[in-house]
């Protein structure tokens, strides 16, 4: 901890090496002076959290997909196939709607629809 007049006084010499410096004003913590590849880091592992916290959200929903499909859907996309899938091979697991565009669930429609 540092405080925010020792900052000012010595901010060049405090920058040089990576680090993370609590700042303080009146003997209180107000702010955090950081690395910016520290930084960046640190967000990368927030937004994997996230993603891993989403996932098993929606494996506790049932909102999954079976990994034969998930991979056959990546061909057919991969091969040039960018029409909308069929009934007969994606239902919203949620909704059970077969066509996309009937489905309520914006995420489901932005899977299996092709882009604009």
């Amino acid at each position: 901890m540092l405080s925010l007049s020792e900052f000012k006084a010595d901010a060049s010499r405090l920058l040089v090496e990576p680090t993370r410096l609590v700042l303080t004003q009146n003997g209180r913590a107000r702010a955090v002076v950081e690395d910016y590849q520290q930084h960046r880091e640190r967000q990368r592992a927030l937004v994997m959290l996230k993603l891993m916290v989403q996932g098993e959200r929606d494996v506790e929903a049932g909102r999954v997909v079976p990994q034969e499909q998930v991979f056959a859907d990546l061909r057919r996309r991969l091969a040039g196939n960018r029409s909308t899938q069929t009934a007969s091979s994606s239902v919203c697991r949620r909704h059970g709607a077969t066509d996309a565009s009937r489905c309520p669930s914006p995420r489901w429609r932005s899977l299996t629809t092709s882009p604009p």
